[in-house]
């Protein structure tokens, strides 16, 4: 009896892909699992209106077919990164990057809560450009007890330098993550408020746990100032989880919200889910971004995030031309107009 075979990338795996993990294949089955391999193209699923389904995976449940998941043999995204399963071995193939642009990550090591080493910079920043990414604007939380913005400006061009020693096509932008607090009105009176790319937006974020009242003032206060406040991640805040329209009411009043790329598919939890799911509704998001802070499962959700964007025909404006205009400084059509 022929020894069974250990599949790897040089037995049959599509171009450019790489196994998940070593997978032993039954004698007789490997002809079978090669055919398999190429005569199965990653296909994308098309666009269907927001109000129609919100399901990270429309196909689950519907007559004439088993629930599909994330792992499923028929998954795929267009102009990503692409998981597809054949038989028993899992290829994630690489693909060209599709330009997507993230304006919010804790890339940069040992600065924050996000990478720690370098190595877990560089393994997040595979996983990006996996995923289709080109550009990030790395996001350290901007607290008076954390490194300056000067630290942080240095941080960022030796990260540079070791992906282009890596050969990780990435290109980094300025950019911080501001609490709405007394310490960032502050900086912002002292023109310190280290905004997002050329400077025309500020991404900010509102607590978690309790509620801000105050608002719209402080949204017309950093207007003042000729800053557009990019809110970070408003379906975890409390400020924004009530049945008000209070998401509305910010981005009439000159705001942009930010999306977290997980929360649809509920990995913050099902209160967060469903309000990105009524805001996505509602079309109140400017763009949608990683929160990346380590490399553990990136590589897996973050394709599954993006695929749930371009299911619903939204990952064009939230990934790609909204935040390459935001981090260029240019205005976007809809700012400050009511939804």
């Amino acid at each position: 009896m022929p020894e069974a075979q250990v599949a790897s990338e040089a037995q049959g795996a599509p171009a450019g892909a790489r196994l998940s993990a070593p997978v032993v294949v039954p004698p007789g089955a490997w002809d079978e699992l090669q055919a398999a391999a190429k005569s199965t193209a990653p296909m994308s699923p098309p666009p269907v209106r927001m109000r129609e389904s919100l399901d990270p995976f429309p196909a689950r449940g519907k007559a004439g077919g088993p629930a599909r998941g994330p792992s499923d043999t028929d998954s795929g995204t267009e102009g990503g990164a692409t998981i597809a399963v054949y038989g028993l071995v899992c290829y994630t193939t690489r693909v060209p990057s599709a330009g997507y642009v993230d304006l919010h990550c804790h890339l940069l090591p040992s600065v924050d809560d996000g990478a720690q080493t370098l190595e877990e910079s560089l393994e997040m920043a595979r996983a990006l450009a996996g995923a289709g990414f080109s550009d990030v604007a790395p996001s350290p939380h901007a607290w008076p007890e954390l490194p300056n913005a000067a630290a942080i400006e240095q941080q960022r061009g030796a990260l540079q330098a070791a992906f282009s020693e890596a050969g990780i096509e990435l290109s980094l932008h300025p950019n911080a993550e501001n609490r709405l607090d007394a310490e960032f009105f502050e900086r912002l009176e002292r023109g310190e408020s280290r905004p997002l790319g050329s400077g025309r937006y500020v991404l900010v974020e509102a607590p978690f746990d309790s509620p801000l009242p105050s608002l719209l003032d402080l949204i017309f206060r950093i207007k003042l100032k000729g800053l557009t406040p990019l809110i970070a991640h408003p379906e975890r805040c409390h400020e924004f989880q009530g049945k008000g329209k209070r998401a509305a009411e910010a981005v009439n009043a000159g705001a942009l919200l930010q999306l977290e790329l997980g929360a649809p598919l509920g990995r913050y939890g099902p209160l967060a889910r469903k309000v990105s799911e009524r805001l996505l509704e509602d079309d109140l998001y400017a763009v949608a971004a990683s929160d990346l802070h380590g490399p553990v499962g990136a590589e897996r959700w973050l394709p599954e995030a993006i695929g749930f964007l371009e299911t619903h025909g939204l990952h064009t404006a939230l990934l790609q031309e909204n935040p390459a205009r935001l981090l260029q400084g240019e205005p976007l059509e809809f700012e400050g107009q009511p939804s």
